[in-house]
């Protein structure tokens, strides 16, 4: 997600992928200010944080949960990009 990690998340509401969108919010829940930061070494620092703050082993396991629950809804992912694309759907841009 890195710089544009809150436009990935508007764009999977977009097309319908509000699951997919809350795992990607509920990472950022555990990152220092809540959302990532948009400039690299900012984000660097807060991951930096949040492993401080929880330890590295839960840290770890934390975002193992959250990747296997965003990975077993790739075919559902897929599946609505596809029908939002029929449907008439276009290019999300920053705004």
């Amino acid at each position: 997600l890195g710089d544009h990690a809150e436009l990935s998340v508007a764009a999977l509401r977009t097309v319908g992928a509000g699951e997919a969108a809350q795992v990607c919010e509920r990472f950022f829940s555990i990152l220092p200010g809540g959302r990532p930061l948009p400039e690299r070494g900012a984000r660097q620092a807060q991951l930096d944080a949040a492993v401080s703050a929880l330890g590295e082993d839960v840290f770890e396991d934390v975002c193992l949960v959250l990747e296997k629950e965003f990975s077993a809804r790739a075919d559902d992912l897929r599946d609505r990009l596809w029908a939002w694309q029929v449907e008439g759907g276009s290019v999300l841009r920053p705004g």
